[in-house]
Order: C-alpha cells, then sequence, then structure tokens
C-alpha cells in the first residue's frame, strides 16, 4: 500500500469506518505483541475485528451504553487493544488509565481510580483479575454507579450474536486522555474521531508512512504517544505494528534494540531518557546479529531533548548499522491530540539560540534548544508574550497551537471547560521559539527558575548533573522556591542517587562545581534520595511541582544526604526539614 493509500485509510470519517476497511484482508497481521517471558502473539485483522465485536457486546450486555465512558486499566496486552477497540463499536468512549506499577503505589491508586470514575461518570471500569484481587473491595473509591470487571468478564458476556449499536459520528468523542500530572493534577482531555483521525494524517503523512514500514513500541498504551501514536494509527493504516510491554524494555533496554532488528522496523518512538538509558546500559557487542540499518525514523518527544544525547546514541549504535539523522525530535501534548510539530525524516536537528529579551539581559546565554521541526500540516503555531501579544521569530514565550486536532474540551472534576480562547488557540503552558519556521521548546513556565532576576531552566541544570557519576538520568527535579530573607527564588536539586552513601558528599561537591562552571549559580539546598522516590508521571517524567511540594512540605521519602547552604548533613541527622522552619 502506496503513502497515498495511507492517507485515504485514514480519510474516513471515524476509526470504526477505518476498522471495518480491515475486513478486506482478515489474514493481514493487525499487530504482534512480543513479550519476555511469553511466546510471540499475532493477531490478525480478521481476528481483532472478531474479538473487538465480541468485546462490544459484553459491554453492551454489562450495561455500557452509547456515549458511556468506560475506564481501562490494563497494561500492554491483546485485551487492552480489543478493550479499546470493543468500546469504540459499542459506540462508548474509551477512558485509558495507568495500573498501579508498585504495590506501594496501591492506596494512592485507589483515591486516583475513584477520582477517574468520577470525573468521567464511568460505569464500567475494565482490569485484570490480579488488579481486582490486591485493591480488595473497592465499591467505596468507586462509587456505588460503576463496576469493576475483567477482560475474561467482558468477552464471555459477548458470547452472544446480537446486533451492534448504530455506529459513532465524527464529533462523537473517541477517547478520554488523561493528563500524566506532570503539571499538577491529571484533567481529561476529550478528543473526537475527527481529532484523532486529523493528527493521525497529520503525523502518518509527516513520516511518509506506507505499510512497507514497520513499528516496534515499547511505549505504555495509556498514555498518547504509545496509544495513539504507535496502536491507533497503525492498526487503523494496516501499517504492520509490534507490541512490548514498558516493564519489559525497562527490565531490560536491550530487548527493544533487538525487536526493532529482529522485525527489519523501520519505525519507532521513545522519549529522550530511553535513548540515553540505552547508550549507558547497551553495549553493541552484546547484540551479534543485530541490524538496525533497516530503520528511518526513531521519534524522540515526550520530554526535553538534548543534541549530545542523540549524537552519542546515533555514534554508540552505529555498529549496528544505525543511520545519522534517524532520531527525528517532536513535540505534541495530549490537548493537540498527540503531534504538534515534527522534523522530516532523516534530517539532522539543529540547535538554534533564541533572542534575549529585556528580562534575560543578565542571562550568561540565551536559551538555546533543539529543533523540532515546523507545526504538522493543517496545525498553526504561534509565541504568546505575557502582554499576550505574538513574538516574533527568537522570541522566547508561551507555544500556542491552533487547527483541527486540537481538543475542543477539558474535563475535571467540576465539569467540563473549553480547552482554547475564543479564537481557537489552546495556551499549551510551555515555552519556545520559532526559528526559520521550526519551533524549539525551551521548558515550562511554571518551571522557569528566576534567581536575581536571570532565567534559569531546570532541563539544563538537570542534564548538567546528570553528565555526573552517582546521578540517574531522568531522576532529578531542579526547581526554585521562595524563601523569606530572599527577594528572589533560591535554586533546590533534588535526585536520586547511584552511589554509595559515603560517595554522597563527593557528589553534592561535583553537583556544586559543575553548576558554578556551567552557570555561575550554586544550589541553596541539595537532597540525595534512594532509587524510587522522585514523583514520577504515569510516561516516567519528572513532576517537579510534585517535587517542589514534597520539598516544601518536608514529605520527601529516604533521603540519603543533603546539603544547604554550605551545610551538610545525613539523613539520619536531619530529617528534609520544612522551609519555614
Amino acid at each position: 500500500m502506496s503513502r497515498e493509500a495511507i492517507q485515504r485509510a485514514l480519510g474516513h470519517p471515524t476509526l470504526v469506518d477505518c476498522l471495518r476497511q480491515r475486513e478486506r484482508e482478515p489474514e493481514r497481521s493487525a499487530f504482534v505483541l512480543e513479550t519476555l517471558d511469553a511466546e510471540r502473539q499475532d493477531v490478525s485483522a480478521g481476528a481483532l475485528i472478531e474479538g473487538a465485536e465480541r468485546y462490544a457486546r459484553g459491554l453492551a450486555e454489562l450495561g455500557v451504553g452509547p456515549g458511556d465512558r468506560v475506564l481501562l486499566v490494563l497494561p500492554t496486552s491483546v485485551e487492552f487493544v480489543l478493550s479499546y477497540w470493543g468500546a469504540l463499536l459499542a459506540a462508548a468512549t474509551p477512558v485509558p488509565a495507568y495500573p498501579p506499577a508498585r504495590l506501594s503505589q496501591l492506596e494512592s491508586f485507589r483515591t486516583t481510580l475513584g477520582r477517574l470514575v468520577a470525573t468521567c461518570r464511568a460505569p464500567l471500569v475494565v482490569a485484570p483479575e490480579l488488579l481486582r484481587e490486591v485493591l480488595g473491595d473497592a465499591s467505596a473509591e468507586l462509587g456505588p454507579a460503576a463496576r469493576l470487571v475483567t477482560p475474561e468478564e467482558v468477552s464471555a458476556a459477548g458470547s452472544g450474536t446480537g446486533p451492534l449499536p448504530e455506529p459513532p459520528a465524527p464529533e462523537d468523542l473517541a477517547l478520554i486522555q488523561f493528563s500524566s500530572g506532570s503539571t499538577g493534577d491529571p484533567k481529561g482531555v476529550c478528543l473526537t474521531h475527527a481529532n484523532l483521525l486529523a493528527n493521525a494524517r497529520a503525523f502518518m503523512g509527516r513520516m511518509e508512512v506506507s505499510t512497507a514500514d514497520l513499528c516496534v513500541t515499547w511505549l505504555p498504551l495509556y498514555h498518547d504517544m504509545g496509544l495513539i501514536g504507535t496502536m491507533i494509527a497503525p492498526v487503523a493504516t494496516s501499517c504492520p505494528l509490534v507490541l512490548i510491554p514498558p516493564t519489559d524494555f525497562l527490565r531490560r533496554p536491550a530487548f527493544w534494540l533487538e525487536s526493532l532488528g529482529r522485525n527489519r522496523a523501520t519505525i519507532s518512538v521513545a522519549p529522550q531518557f530511553a535513548f540515553s538509558l540505552c547508550t549507558r546500559k547497551v553495549d553493541p557487542g552484546d547484540l551479534p546479529g543485530i541490524d538496525l540499518s533497516p530503520l528511518r525514523i526513531l521519534l524522540n518527544g515526550a520530554e526535553p531533548i538534548f543534541a549530545d544525547a542523540i549524537r552519542d546514541f546515533e555514534e554508540h549504535f552505529a555498529p549496528l548499522g544505525l543511520r545519522r539523522g534517524v532520531v527525528t525530535p517532536c513535540y505534541g501534548l495530549a490537548e493537540a491530540t498527540l503531534a504538534a510539530s515534527m522534523r522530516s525524516p532523516g534530517t539532522m536537528a539543529p540547535v538554534r539560540a533564541a533572542r534575549l529579551d529585556a528580562d534575560a539581559r543578565d542571562a550568561a546565554e540565551p536559551p538555546r534548544a533543539v529543533s523540532v521541526g515546523p507545526a504538522m500540516d493543517g496545525l498553526e503555531i504561534r509565541i504568546r508574550g505575557r502582554d499576550g501579544a505574538w513574538l516574533r521569530d527568537g522570541e522566547v514565550g508561551e507555544i500556542c497551537v491552533r487547527g483541527p486536532s486540537v481538543s475542543g474540551a477539558i474535563l475535571t472534576a467540576e465539569g467540563e471547560r473549553p480547552a482554547t480562547d475564543a479564537e481557537g488557540w489552546l495556551a499549551t503552558r510551555d515555552l519556545g521559539f520559532l526559528a526559520e519556521g521550526e519551533l524549539h521548546v525551551t521548558g515550562r513556565i511554571k518551571d522557569l527558575i528566576i534567581l536575581g532576576g536571570r532565567n534559569l531552566y531546570p532541563q539544563d541544570v538537570e542534564a548538567a548533573a546528570a553528565e555526573l557519576p552517582g546521578f540517574r538520568p531522568g531522576r532529578i527535579a531542579a526547581f526554585g522556591v521562595s524563601l523569606a530573607e530572599r527577594t528572589t527564588q533560591a535554586l533546590v536539586v533534588v535526585a536520586e542517587t547511584n552511589g554509595e552513601e559515603d560517595d554522597a558528599p563527593r557528589q553534592v561537591v561535583a553537583l556544586r562545581r559543575r553548576l558554578r562552571e556551567s552557570f555561575g549559580v550554586l544550589p541553596w539546598d541539595t537532597v540525595l534520595l534512594r532509587r524510587g522516590q522522585l514523583p514520577l508521571t504515569s510516561s516516567g517524567k519528572i513532576r517537579r511541582a510534585k517535587a517542589r511540594e514534597e520539598y516544601e512540605a518536608g514529605a520527601l521519602r529516604e533521603v540519603v544526604y543533603r546539603a544547604r547552604s554550605g551545610a551538610a548533613s545525613r539523613a539520619a541527622a536531619t530529617s528534609s526539614a520544612r522551609l519555614t522552619e
């Protein structure tokens, strides 16, 4: 199938119409599931449609009607895919949610689950039997109107042959995507079939995808990047797809690279931390016979992108045939469905500097950022200043997006609210600038640290720390706090450590030296934690606002070492003190 045929496949009014087109080739593979611990499962298009219809009838038998929301708390699995498409065939709205990763998260998960059910008014929650067992009696959290059922129960309830509901319309919801919570409490982004298909046409077109391509992904399916970019779009267009559970990638990062080579993949997607993790943890010499030369696109998005990390990854795996320019930076957000900008395949991403405005005149140098490409077809991107005026090229301000894939509504506990202003512009709360028609992202508005009138981006501090021994890349949070005795913010760095406790003082000294040399600043406080203690989003990004909240409340857990204003102390001697003490 040509690129033009892929676009025609996405030209149908709804995702259900796209799925129905796959009935023409029932034997063709719809997707493959590969795991570390089980045999490969190959699901044909015919089996996918038959299974989705069974799930749709099962949902109807269990009381789900057209327009109802169905909460899917499922790991990457065949059952997740059947549940998602089954909900669409039932004319319902699927609402993916992430399952707890550790037993220690169960209590907070109970509360989160109840809040999600109440917010989206879902009458049904589909979750594995194991989760139901460990949750125990969750009726208090779910409320009286919701039931928790397993995929097996949904499938069994749909064993009949009754008619399916009338298919949805383009303006009907095809997904409520809850945010990962990196900037506060999660909110539900309401996306229609028209939103999803407009964005899929744009990013599949930008990547020049055809059915000669094959996508391998380990991204979680409860997150927009994995769900829309690497499950919905490939399944809807007959693009071959291999799914890997994200837990398997984290257990063994080399498994992703082995699958890329084994399947002769041409497309994959990952956030920045995954590229850095593979560079550090995977020796190309340990992957005999793996050929990465078929790869033409490795999308890099969802978190800050660093040119050095891209270069290091491509050079590290060049012996396996990986070509330069394959790692392709992009930018997106759930409120715009998924992709807002993307570089063209095979082009090197330049790093450009912004212009300094009057508020940044004391900065050592203007912010620099990797290009994440021009706006997707059909979307507009502009940069707005603090006074509401549109800025010139090179000037840093808030990134605003407008177009057919932008959500019309945000769902909160208080109800729906518009996602855009009266002119259709979505304010992203991200900072960036345009240069030569391409977007460059510099950070988030709330994350910006202002030290004596100078703007400091937390991503830059975190990247500098990540280069030092003992610090865990992707597990460092830099933020500013306000102190009564200061008229400006103070810099705080909280990080998980890989080192021994005896190494902690040396780590802090090295960090202070690096920050002084790189930015001319010293942290007011540095706190080292044991592994697994920094708050993360469902997609593995640092929740800086939450880390700052825990720091200010004295609620950081398992503190190994801290050094404040030149004074250091072990956790046993002084716990994480409140700023007001």
